[in-house]
């Protein structure tokens, strides 16, 4: 079990959300909107939804876990369902997946020195992500790309695909998700 209250430990007044034990929904767009991200609670929904994780707006969900995170740290009685926290895992990824390609777009911008994201002028925006993804068919895997529907590549074995889609998506600058065989997500890559 690992917890910080026997841990000494001291975070950078210069990180973001050190400030609170739990972070909340404003810190998070905060963050987002420090690196140019417009409406980033919007951008993070529209990619969970492309990607068939969620339908609700990120935020509502993000907020009703923290309560039932609270719920169950600090009422004794308090009773989760497992639907609960399956669901919270699916959602938990999907603002992961959201906030982490977010933020290495607008840190790619930074590392090759875009002057108009820069200068303010390009704002970081879901819609110029394009998602390349690796989906089980059985006894295929198949390789998309998002607004084709056929696929870009099919293997029976999962790691030459998966080696070769990394190649093109990285030189295609594409955010790459490989979901498993009951259409869990099992990893992704911002490129």
């Amino acid at each position: 079990m690992a917890s910080t209250a026997s841990t000494a430990y001291d975070l950078t007044p210069l990180a973001f959300g050190y400030s609170q034990a739990n972070l909340q929904e404003d810190v998070v767009r905060d963050i987002l909107k420090s690196f140019l991200i417009t409406d980033p609670w919007g951008q993070m929904t529209q990619l969970a939804s492309r990607l068939g994780l969620v339908a609700l707006p990120l935020n509502e969900t993000f907020k009703g876990a923290a309560l039932r995170r609270h719920r169950a740290a600090h009422v004794a009685h308090a009773d989760t369902p497992q639907t609960d926290l399956a669901q919270y895992v699916k959602e938990a990824l999907a603002i992961a997946i959201g906030f982490d390609t977010l933020l290495s777009r607008s840190l790619g911008c930074i590392r090759t020195h875009d002057q108009n994201y820069l200068a303010g002028r390009t704002p970081i925006s879901s819609t110029s992500i394009k998602i390349r993804s690796i989906r089980n068919a059985g006894a295929v895997w198949k390789e998309f790309i998002e607004g084709r529907r056929k696929a870009v590549k099919v293997e029976t074995d999962l790691s030459p695909l998966l080696t070769a889609a990394r190649t093109r998506a990285i030189s295609a600058n594409d955010l790459l998700v490989q979901f498993g065989k009951r259409g869990e997500v099992v990893l992704w890559e911002c490129n």
